[in-house]
């Protein structure tokens, strides 16, 4: 919750060994959408000040798997009538839409751009404050 940012980090702490599919290659920080930062404070109100190493859902984690979530993924088509991936599809088409850069679609995603060199992608990088309009932008 600190800095209204989520990790997308590996680590370890306490029984939590995280990995990303991905490996380092795959980490990033984005910044949280303002709603939901709102609506974690009113659902999770003591997590506000909590600036420890432990992740807020802790009761999330499959330890044989090392992730988080995956119950929830497993079960999120079967609420809502739609996949993760087609959750990820449709906020990936609204930002496309809204003229989003694909370079600042990657800092999100890290789906490539086709073309991007590592030179590229220094110079295209954008700021958090910059991520930050963007995610807010969603609906």
């Amino acid at each position: 919750m600190q800095d209204k940012i989520i990790r997308f980090v590996e680590y370890q702490v306490d029984i939590f060994d995280r990995r990303l599919k991905g490996g380092e290659k795959d980490e990033r920080l984005i910044p949280m959408h303002d709603r939901l930062y709102e609506y974690l404070a009113e659902m999770l109100p003591e997590v506000i000040d909590n600036n420890n190493d432990l992740p807020i859902f802790p009761n999330r984690w499959v330890k044989f798997k090392q992730v988080f979530g995956s119950r929830y993924s497993e079960k999120f088509s079967q609420a809502y009538g739609f996949t993760t991936h087609e959750l990820r599809a449709n906020v990936v088409s609204q930002l496309m839409m809204l003229n989003v850069s694909p370079y600042f679609l990657f800092e999100i995603t890290r789906h490539t751009v086709p073309g991007m060199s590592a030179v590229v992608s220094g110079y295209t990088r954008p700021s958090m404050d910059e991520l930050r309009a963007t995610i807010n932008r969603l609906v």
